[in-house]
């Protein structure tokens, strides 16, 4: 996908960019250059994009808070915390009473 798209539809992905040293929201090229691209740009033709894109792949496919099983929306973002040894989603509210 367009690095613009996806930042509009899912901008819960801003964060994994920051964390890869990505700013392309403010890249003239992110309406037209894909994200595997844009990876490539950054770390070069043998970069791990498969990596990328999953970890990118599994932000967007989070669709509920694992506790009160609120839906991720832009109001609403989900945070990932390890709780009794397991990895799960947990919304801003949830977190305040974990």
């Amino acid at each position: 996908m367009i690095v613009a798209e996806v930042i509009e539809q899912h901008p819960e992905v801003v964060d994994i960019l920051f964390n890869h040293g990505i700013q392309c929201f403010g890249c003239g090229a992110s309406t037209s250059e894909t994200l595997a691209d844009g990876y490539r740009g950054h770390y070069g033709p043998d970069a791990d994009v498969e990596t990328f894109l999953t970890e990118m792949n599994s932000a967007v496919e989070v669709e509920a808070c694992g506790l009160c099983k609120e839906v991720s929306s832009y109001d609403v973002p989900l945070f990932r915390m390890m709780r009794e040894g397991k990895e799960e989603w947990v919304c801003a509210g949830c977190m305040k009473k974990v």
